[in-house]
């Protein structure tokens, strides 16, 4: 059985930044997930770019080529202070975070 939520991470040292991609494959049920990131001291979550909403075989095309896209969303500041959201059914996120001072 697929998990229904699949994520990777990269961390950006130039940056200060770690980058989440999180994959939600549920068709109907959105998830919740937590980033938890003990060693990196304060962070900041201050940008989440989704691409949802679209049927599952929609395309960009030569005819077409702004079909799907993604759109930047906004963050509450509920999600900024416990760094979790909310990932819709069926969609792609990215999640950035800063990271504030030195590791």
């Amino acid at each position: 059985q697929t998990k229904t939520l699949q994520s990777a991470a990269v961390y950006n040292d130039e940056r200060k930044e770690i980058a989440f991609f999180v994959l939600n494959l549920d068709q109907k049920q959105d998830q919740e997930i937590s980033f938890v990131l003990d060693g990196f001291g304060k962070v900041e979550l201050f940008d989440h770019q989704e691409l949802s909403g679209y049927e599952p075989n929609a395309m960009n095309t030569f005819t077409q080529p702004d079909a799907v896209t993604p759109k930047t969303t906004p963050i509450s500041a509920a999600e900024k202070e416990s760094l979790t959201v909310k990932v819709p059914a069926m969609s792609f996120n990215l999640y950035r975070l800063k990271i504030e001072g030195e590791l």
